[in-house]
């Protein structure tokens, strides 16, 4: 994380780089909700962030077109969850991309390494527990 407020004014800086009217330089900043509330706290920093973006969780029913998705774009044309399978990785994902994508490629190892077709609720719910408990 940027937390050093000297590296955020050498970058005000670089930012006020013109010519004839066009500015030098383009910045993309990507992080954490944090970045966005201490960006918020830098006044003179934040006026000049011309755009801004916020990606929010996926909701319930966005969470199985996201699988479906993914598994296409890996070559799959039918559903390898069950509804209630991804109903239980949703809930525990709790929407964020990154948690839902670890939670169904451990779901696809292990149904890979029991040569199953289908993720189904009960070895979802193996996974996700599997999951908890390793948390320390």
């Amino acid at each position: 994380m940027l937390a050093d407020d000297a590296l955020f004014e050498e970058i005000r800086l670089l930012l006020n780089f013109q010519l004839n009217d066009a500015f030098l330089i383009t910045l993309l900043l990507i992080g954490q909700p944090e970045l966005g509330e201490r960006i918020r706290n830098l006044p003179q920093f934040d006026d000049r962030l011309s755009a801004r973006g916020l990606l929010r969780p996926l909701e319930r029913r966005e969470v199985g077109a996201y699988i479906d998705h993914r598994m296409s774009v890996a070559g799959r044309s039918e559903a390898a969850f069950s509804p209630e399978a991804v109903e239980l990785i949703s809930q525990y994902s709790g929407g964020i991309p990154r948690r839902l994508n670890h939670i169904c490629d451990l779901c696809l190892v292990l149904s890979y390494s029991r040569r199953v077709e289908w993720v189904d609720e009960e070895m979802a719910y193996r996974i996700i527990l599997d999951e908890e408990d390793s948390r320390v």
